[in-house]
């Protein structure tokens, strides 16, 4: 148990902001690695991290040698000798206006302490319009964007009013002027998935989302580094992304609706390879939405931005379709007579068509036009709930075994995810109105979060397809679904505590040969909130094996047979992440 400190230890983080410190533990036992250890530990308010070691803890090491190229610190105690790595060295390196941000997040190599209790999220409807200030306690938005409406504290809570820097008067407000100028928006069935970049904390997609409108809003981790954090505490699709020199994780084709409000990116520089990638995750037919100060301002700087903008967007084969006030929405073609019309040696050149548009892992930007793969005549999508369950155009590129019926492999799947998730919410103990943020770690066609929405349930998820199988990606897109590639060899590019269910199928028997299995369950504990729940449907070796590990984090944990009763080859381990404070 804590022990209460008789004078208070004013504490003093990188980041300059100090805390009040009036209780801590005395020899806690700790690991790290193969390195245990017992130490004092002062209890502050942490968010980001779990636990800080201090220049105290170094001391307690002795000599110590740090290698800042290799980024390692190595020690030896009790004759033993101990090499702590800050950083994995495949991570990605990327410049963005002269400053350095890694793509990717620490690699877990032990079980996350937690130093305070988080706090339940506020009942309310999604997305929350209020969150504990306790679960995100960073203050430096509100400072920096409180005046334009973005968020403000109340007590014990942040509470968001909807505003945003080009929307002050409100997210609903600037929807229905953005609706108005283009009637053939139609939100929530021909627009339902959308790209929010540079998101702040979210406002625009959170108003979609009671549109019918599922929203992937992103941002890199810049010096207000928690709006992402911001919004997934919200219950809002949200992820940490960097639109820089590599592609982004999503497919070629995949939104209807793309959007940037001050977002701070010079879409034009480098013979427009950022606006490019927009192009290729931009659907034919699909908008691009841009308030910025160059679309209304007269100034001249500003005047030559828009005439950059709007000579690269007409190269690029794009519409100026609507233009008020500070908004202007562009389409892309829905077929490809302009790119034959161009003229030999115009700019952007077209991609080399043996490049895989959907290939995105590591995937250096190329300053050219993205064309689909099968490069069809026209390209049309269905209007949503229809695309849902209709079998997608994309999905006869699949290179499956299934060749002559891959419709009906899409179908059976669609059948089984319904049986499945019915299932799930008679049998098994969830509270729907707990949950919220679902991550599905291994999503095939996304048929375990189409049959929640089939079901009717109000939760949203982010369909991950681990980039070691068949890229199923672009089939979860078209059927109005989210998701992301992903190497789960490496840490995911989310905050801790930020999803109430992740859902596993297959991912250990996919994974074993190429990653640590304990290292997989590391991080799913570390985005996992406390009292969340994991599901995991495997073969029965694999499930007795998955729970040792996830009874070593102190996860709850019962073996259920599945469907397929008690003599079925798998089984459903179902666990909860429990609250605790040490070992």
């Amino acid at each position: 148990m804590p022990v209460t400190t008789p004078h208070p230890l004013h504490v003093e983080v990188a980041s300059a902001h100090s805390f009040p410190s009036t209780q801590r533990y005395q020899q806690l036992s700790y690991r790290i690695g193969d390195f245990f250890g017992q130490a004092d530990f002062h209890i502050i308010p942490l968010t980001r991290y779990d636990l800080i070691l201090g220049a105290g803890w170094f001391a307690s090491l002795g000599a110590v040698t740090v290698d800042l190229q290799l980024q390692t610190l190595t020690f030896s105690h009790d004759g033993t000798q101990h090499i702590f790595s800050s950083i994995d060295s495949r991570q990605d390196y990327q410049l963005i206006s002269g400053k350095q941000f890694i793509r990717s997040l620490p690699k877990a190599h032990c079980a996350a302490i937690l130093s305070v209790q988080p706090v339940q999220p506020i009942a309310d409807a999604p997305p929350l319009p209020q969150v504990w200030y306790n679960n995100v306690p960073h203050t430096r938005l509100v400072a920096d964007k409180g005046g334009q409406n973005w968020i403000a504290i109340a007590k014990d809570k942040f509470k968001f009013p909807g505003g945003g820097t080009q929307f002050a008067h409100g997210a609903d407000q600037y929807l229905d002027q953005m609706s108005q100028m283009l009637p053939d928006l139609k939100f929530g069935t021909h627009v339902r998935v959308a790209l929010d970049i540079g998101c702040g904390v979210a406002s625009w997609g959170a108003y979609l989302l009671a549109r019918g409108v599922l929203t992937l809003s992103i941002a890199p981790k810049d010096v207000h580094e928690n709006q992402i954090q911001f919004a997934l505490e919200r219950g809002i699709p949200a992820m940490i992304a960097v639109l820089a020199t590599h592609r982004l994780l999503y497919p070629s084709q995949a939104f209807d609706l793309i959007h940037c409000s001050r977002c701070r990116i010079e879409w034009t520089r480098d013979d427009g390879v950022l606006l490019l990638e927009v192009d290729r995750v931009l659907k034919a037919g699909g908008y691009f939405a841009w308030a910025a100060q160059p679309v209304y301002k007269h100034e001249e700087s500003n005047q030559r931005t828009w005439l950059d903008m709007e000579d690269l967007a007409t190269r690029m084969c794009w519409k100026l379709v609507a233009k008020q006030g500070y908004i202007a929405i562009w389409q892309k073609p829905i077929d490809k007579s302009c790119y034959s019309n161009r003229l030999p040696g115009a700019l952007p050149t077209l991609c080399d068509i043996n490049e895989d548009p959907d290939s995105v892992w590591y995937v250096t930007l190329k300053a050219c036009i993205t064309l689909p793969r099968n490069n069809p005549d026209k390209f049309f999508w269905l209007d949503y709930p229809a695309r849902l369950d209709n079998p997608p155009v994309r999905l006869q590129s699949l290179h499956i075994d299934a060749i002559a019926s891959k419709n009906e492999v899409f179908e059976a799947d669609r059948r089984y995810w319904i049986e499945i998730v019915q299932g799930y919410l008679r049998g098994l103990s969830l509270k729907i109105e707990d949950i919220r943020n679902v991550m599905d770690m291994r999503a095939c066609y996304g048929g375990f979060a189409a049959a929640l929405a089939d079901q009717k349930v109000d939760w949203w998820v982010m369909n991950v397809v681990p980039i070691s199988g068949i890229n199923t990606l672009p089939i979860i897109y078209d059927r109005g679904l989210i998701g992301v590639a992903h190497d789960w060899c490496e840490p995911f590019d989310t905050y801790p505590r930020t999803y109430d269910l992740l859902h596993v199928h297959g991912l250990f028997t996919l994974e074993q040969d190429r990653c640590n299995i304990a290292h997989i369950i590391l991080e799913m504990d570390r985005i996992l909130r406390p009292g969340g729940w994991v599901l995991i449907r495997e073969s029965m070796a694999m499930a007795l094996s998955v729970e040792v590990l996830a009874k070593s984090v102190r996860w709850k944990t019962h073996l259920l047979d599945t469907e397929n009763g008690p003599f079925g080859k798998d089984k459903l381990l179902s666990c909860q992440k429990v609250p605790w404070h040490g070992f």
